[in-house]
């Protein structure tokens, strides 16, 4: 299933000003974390969102998502457009190689 999932970690530490815990788990697949760097560029993209609707708390991954984690990581809460800015421009160079 491709999707990028919001959730709240249990036992989290709750750090948003809404009380809310939110998580990025990213599925396996290169196809998919293509897909991945596309959907959360989007979400950051969207006038129906804001910042808080997607900073996230926690981030894990598997195989190509795992990728996507790494490249996350390098950036910090509040950072999620350069973040998918990022995943989009590497997932655009392993293309072309």
């Amino acid at each position: 299933m491709k999707s990028i999932i919001l959730a709240c970690l249990t036992g989290a530490t709750l750090v948003q000003a809404d009380n809310k815990c939110r998580a990025l788990a990213f599925s396996s697949g290169d196809e998919d974390a293509v897909y991945q760097a596309g959907v959360l560029k989007g979400i950051t993209q969207s006038s129906k969102m804001s910042p808080i609707d997607y900073a996230y708390d926690s981030v894990s991954g598997i195989s190509g998502g795992a990728i996507n984690t790494v490249l996350l990581s390098e950036f910090t809460k509040g950072s999620e457009q350069a973040a998918a800015d990022r995943m989009e421009q590497f997932w655009i160079e392993a293309s072309n190689t």
